[in-house]
């Protein structure tokens, strides 16, 4: 590992400056929520805000750290560091830390680590690694496979240790992929399966099957003029009633009542006036408390 000492910085001094001020308002409103008296220490590790302003502190010694390491090893070094990443994923199966229902935590006394947020990372880099080689071609079938792989594989961990909500950041590498040249068929199928996943459990999947297969029928009947084979447009319908009724049994076999509440409460699918109420003193206590602060606030707030 070498370190570059007359490395001149080009940096973007007006993204750092709004990075450290989102910092600091995040610490300064974990400091107001948590103290309760008199504060001794903002040092003080028992305390939420302890604990961030550490955090804070070790982020920045190790932003200063990564930036002045040679560029080289993260190249030379991207397979290992992604390969340690994944077993760290593997030992939360045997040493993990349950945290609201998702084994994503090491315990290290009275500290906790998640390793999916060094996944990240450590995918960013291997991705990174796999595209610049000279030989992948990221317009190649092959190495479209390749790199999906290399993304799924930290995914998957993670979704199967019940973290959900950290899976769905791994969705952000497809805009990478379509920037570096992937087919924009990709971008239209990708939108087309968010779109049919909500109308199946807004409007249920029998209807919207039905609606989408009549569309499919009438283009193929008088806008296409070319090739039409009775397989395509069967092959579209078998399509689209695989991905709405999957939703609907994914949604109600796989989904924890706790992610199904949140779902049902950003499509607004439940109708019930005390299932809702209920809802909104546990679930969506934040984002109402949140929604009602704004709103008193006004616009000068």
């Amino acid at each position: 590992m070498q370190f570059n000492r007359t490395r001149n910085f080009n940096l973007d001094w007006i993204l750092i400056i709004l990075f450290l001020l989102l910092v600091g308002f995040g610490w300064v409103n974990i400091l107001s929520a948590s103290s309760t008296g008199e504060i001794t220490s903002i040092l003080d590790t028992s305390q939420p805000f302890g604990k961030q302003l550490i955090f804070i502190g070790f982020s920045i010694i190790l932003i200063v750290l990564i930036l002045s390491i040679e560029a080289k090893f993260y190249e030379r070094f991207a397979s290992l560091i992604y390969l340690g990443s994944m077993v760290s994923l593997l030992g939360l199966f045997i040493f993990g830390k349950e945290v609201n229902g998702a084994i994503s935590w090491y315990a290290i006394g009275g500290m906790t680590i998640q390793p999916s947020e060094f996944a990240k990372f450590a995918t960013a880099l291997a991705v990174a690694k796999y595209i610049s080689d000279l030989q992948t071609n990221i317009k190649d079938l092959k190495d479209q496979i390749k790199t999906a792989i290399i993304v799924l594989v930290p995914a998957l961990l993670i979704l199967l240790q019940n973290d959900a909500g950290s899976t769905l950041v791994y969705g952000a590498f497809f805009f990478v992929f379509y920037r570096e040249g992937i087919p924009k068929i990709y971008l239209v199928i990708g939108f087309t399966i968010m779109i049919l996943a909500v109308s199946s459990l807004k409007f249920l999947a029998l209807p919207t099957t039905i609606v989408v297969s009549i569309l499919i029928v009438l283009h193929y009947i008088f806008i296409r003029k070319k090739n039409k084979s009775i397989f395509q447009p069967a092959g579209l319908i078998l399509g689209v009633l695989i991905i709405t009724f999957g939703v609907q049994l994914f949604y109600k076999n796989v989904l924890k009542p706790h992610q199904q509440d949140r779902i049902s409460l950003w499509l607004r699918l439940e109708k019930d006036p005390e299932v809702l109420s209920r809802m909104k003193k546990r679930e969506a206590y934040n984002l109402y408390q949140s929604e009602q602060a704004i709103s008193s606030g006004e616009f000068l707030g």
